[in-house]
């Protein structure tokens, strides 16, 4: 197994510091003697202390100055990203495995404004919108857990209006600080990382943005989705005007167009002629320079990243622009929520009440690491507005996906109602499930998916058809061109991290204080966490088997040690104990009994499980077998959720590419 040596970090007195203050710890340590301000300021020079490393990159925490309207500056905190990549691979060489393999670094960015404590305060004083980055090459499994994106900083949104050029002025000053400054190194140039077999150059380039729509609007300058022009990646989409005003011009698309062989895509040539004709307009009438930027989707900012008088070259929204399906799908208004909220009320207008609905929810067992729907979900988050969609968050509608796939598979479909719609939301199910996975191979039953799920979302929902049912069509293109299935959702829960600790910093040195324990925080992972860079490894309290290696000589006479543990942490994610997984190589569903870590005298280690094994015997449905297994943990296991019918039998919510599978297995 894969892992980095443990270390006792020398500074083990500040781990509780995410979840409490400053003051709150000192008191806890019992040097509360009335004034705490000497104690405070000695735990800041103690964090201080893990990120004032002395290596060629120079200090991690950083600053720069950013200018504000009224000659005001503002002090902007960060964690120099060399600075932090090689500090890291120092401390943990696997992750400069990692980071030189699969073809080398590549960049991506990430944005995302958050609101720490009462989200409903009505202003934005507390508000920042928080930077991360990671580098394309990593493992896949590694980008979904939160150490898999690296924290940069965050910057108070209350100060917006007072910066010239937004947040894609602060997005040029962050990558001259990934690509050009000389402080002393940067990634254009390199610097050296650590690896297990020692020392290499780091270089890079910019690979991507991935964020939701808004940041993308912002860090673009793009005049978005409320815009005449709402993708920037197509040249003849248009919106903001009713589909009728389009149809039938021949070049022109509305975005509700089902036909991707139709749409006009960008290249980085005519992307840049439209930067340029702006650039030349800026300096002419302002109502020329307005109707241009509304007929090419851009919002001309001299302060922008793409008329940076540098990196202007490097960035390039045509090549660097990643949707993220979380967001297109299930998150802030996407697709799926609206699909599932019309498919309700088509499931309601059969006489099947939603509190039926609710119940059967509540007797689909999910996998423990997914979120548990209220009893009363379908119930209080149904919209009742012809072009609404469910409330609801992310997680939720993961669940809410899987709770109507099986429901179609066990009411609808037998029964034969409703037979468009449930087909439509197989599509939608098999597109879920298919950007669940990795590999180039997804990508072309990705578009087949996508491509047949519009042509029916459109005919049975068209007051539903929004900008983000165009920008699905992109997230195959951008999974084939850069070779990775990326979304938002571990960036997306490491702003908990961010939150825990903001809840605690009260003073105007908000972005300072959390980005510096941020920084301590991700610097003491690395150091002190053993199996941070591995892709398996038990999880929670573990504990070894007595006499372990002599139950399991049959298996091996080279096993010296057995340890087991109630979690199982794996590339597809967390596994627990009583969870039903899915394994394709064997045709069956398993129920985990046990989780066993086999260690070898070479040292080498190897995960087994012991199972109730299910045999499949056809459809979704499975078999319970009469004996227990003992069997070797594979990397494309994965946990499903599922019903117990009347029979005895389980019904695992599997989709068509899964069940292809079993019938290909069975011939």
């Amino acid at each position: 197994m894969s892992q980095c040596p443990l270390k006792k970090s020398k500074k083990t007195s500040l781990k509780l510091l995410r979840n409490i203050s400053f003051q709150d710890h000192v008191a806890m340590l019992g040097d509360d003697d009335g004034d705490t301000s000497h104690q405070r300021k000695k735990l800041r020079m103690e964090i201080k202390d893990h990120l004032n490393v002395d290596g060629v990159c120079g200090n991690i925490l950083r600053s720069m100055k950013i200018p504000l309207k009224g000659d005001e500056e503002y002090e902007w905190h960060f964690l120099h990203p060399c600075a932090f990549l090689s500090e890291a691979c120092k401390l943990c060489p696997l992750l400069g495995d990692m980071v030189k393999g699969n073809g080398g670094p590549r960049v991506v960015i990430y944005m995302d404004e958050i609101k720490p404590g009462n989200v409903l305060r009505p202003d934005p004083s507390r508000q920042v919108a928080c930077w991360y980055w990671t580098l394309m090459n990593l493992p896949s499994w590694f980008h979904t857990r939160r150490e898999g994106w690296f924290y940069f900083g965050c910057f108070p949104t209350k100060l917006l209006s007072k910066l010239v050029g937004g947040y894609s002025y602060l997005c040029g000053r962050m990558l001259e600080f990934f690509f050009e400054k000389l402080e002393p190194l940067n990634f254009k140039i390199g610097f050296p990382c650590k690896s297990t077999s020692g020392l290499f150059l780091c270089q890079a380039e910019l690979a991507a943005i991935l964020s939701d729509e808004k940041a993308l609007k912002e860090l673009w300058g793009l005049r978005g989705a409320s815009g005449t022009k709402p993708c920037c990646l197509c040249q003849n989409i248009l919106g903001h005007m009713p589909k009728e005003r389009v149809d039938g011009h021949g070049w022109l698309l509305h975005y509700s167009c089902s036909d991707r062989t139709r749409f006009a895509k960008h290249t980085s040539a005519t992307f840049q002629q439209m930067r340029d004709h702006l650039t030349t307009l800026a300096s002419g009438r302002k109502e020329e320079l307005n109707k241009m930027g509304q007929v090419y989707g851009l919002q001309y900012s001299a302060s922008g990243v793409l008329w940076h008088p540098t990196l202007k070259q490097v960035v390039c929204p045509i090549r660097q622009t990643y949707y993220d399906w979380m967001h297109v799908l299930i998150a802030s208004g996407g697709l799926a929520q609206y699909e599932i909220n019309q498919f309700v009320k088509e499931i309601r207008g059969l006489g099947i009440a939603l509190k039926q609905l609710d119940e059967f929810g509540s007797a689909v067992v999910l996998p423990k690491s997914r979120t548990k729907l209220p009893s009363t979900f379908f119930q209080d988050r149904l919209c009742e507005d012809d072009d609404s969609c469910i409330r609801g968050f992310a997680s939720e509608m993961l669940v809410c996906i899987s709770i109507l796939s099986l429901f179609n598979e066990t009411v609808l479909k037998p029964a034969r109602l409703l037979p468009e719609h449930v087909t439509c939301f197989g599509y939608l199910a098999d597109i879920m499930d298919l950007l669940g996975k990795q590999g180039a191979d997804v990508v072309p039953p990705l578009r087949r998916a996508i491509d047949a799920h519009a042509l029916l979302y459109e005919k049975l929902y068209p007051r539903c058809v929004k900008p983000k049912y165009h920008w699905l069509f992109h997230v195959p293109d951008n999974i084939e061109a850069f070779n990775i299935n990326m979304s938002c959702f571990a960036p997306e829960r490491k702003h908990r991290a961010v939150k825990a600790i903001a809840a605690h910093v009260f003073n105007e040195h908000l972005g300072h204080n959390i980005t510096m324990r941020i920084g301590y925080e991700c610097m003491l992972a690395f150091e002190s966490q053993q199996n941070i860079c591995a892709e398996i490894f038990l999880d929670g309290a573990v504990r070894e088997i007595p006499n372990g290696a002599g139950m399991l000589s049959l298996w091996s006479a080279e096993i010296v040690c057995v340890r087991t543990a109630r979690r199982l942490m794996t590339a597809t994610g967390m596994i627990w104990l009583k969870d039903m997984v899915f394994a394709p190589s064997l045709s069956q569903l398993l129920a985990p009994i046990a989780f066993l870590e086999v260690i070898f005298l070479s040292g080498a280690s190897e995960f087994i499980a012991q199972v109730n094994a299910h045999n499949w015997k056809g459809d979704c449905l499975f078999e319970a077998l009469p004996t227990k297994s003992l069997l070797v943990w594979e990397p494309d296991f994965c946990s499903v959720a599922y019903t117990v019918q009347s029979c005895g039998s389980i019904r695992a919510c599997l989709q068509t590419r899964d069940q292809e599978l079993l019938r290909l297995a069975q011939k």
